[in-house]
């Protein structure tokens, strides 16, 4: 340990002999994560409102719906959030329509066809989305609870600091 008693790997991880270490590590990792955005990234997806604005020239591609709300079920079709409308999904055979409720969230894939529908191919009801939404929380106020551990709010105007700082 140092003179103030701060455990070293507090000292090397936190101190200020490796700011610029950190700065440039969470800025590669905020570059990285755009990057993949921009050229691999879901905003390259075809979407479900694409399609319903030119049905014809959609007709027969592919398209996968990840977690959609159901709006409704009406005469064999899951309706869809597309866009500012919204969208009808054929299930596959085997899926009972009584087990879709509005409100509950499903994943699907299958071929669009310019009628304006999607003929999935493979379907899935999320049954336990609500219980995931809740315990994400969890790790939100964990992130929080650890920032209020690891900073600290400095009255002499320098701001936001890091607790364990040695100066």
């Amino acid at each position: 340990m140092n003179e103030t008693n701060t455990p070293r790997w507090i000292t090397v991880a936190f101190g200020d002999e490796n700011r610029p270490v950190r700065a440039t590590l969470a800025v590669l990792a905020m570059a990285g994560i755009m990057a993949w955005f921009a050229f691999a990234g879901p905003l390259h997806e075809i979407t479900f409102a694409q399609c319903l604005a030119d049905p014809v020239r959609w007709d027969g591609k592919d398209l996968i719906l990840s977690v959609q709300r159901v709006h409704g079920v009406e005469d064999g079709y899951v309706m869809v959030r597309a866009g500012r409308g919204l969208g009808r999904v054929r299930p596959p055979a085997d899926v009972n329509l009584a087990d879709v409720q509005p409100g509950d969230t499903i994943s699907t894939s299958g071929v669009f066809r310019s009628t304006g529908v999607l003929e999935a191919s493979w379907f899935h009801v999320h049954t336990a989305r609500h219980w995931k939404n809740r315990a994400s929380l969890v790790g939100m106020f964990g992130a929080l609870g650890a920032g209020a551990i690891v900073f600290r709010w400095d009255r002499r105007g320098r701001g936001l600091v890091e607790r364990f700082d040695d100066a």
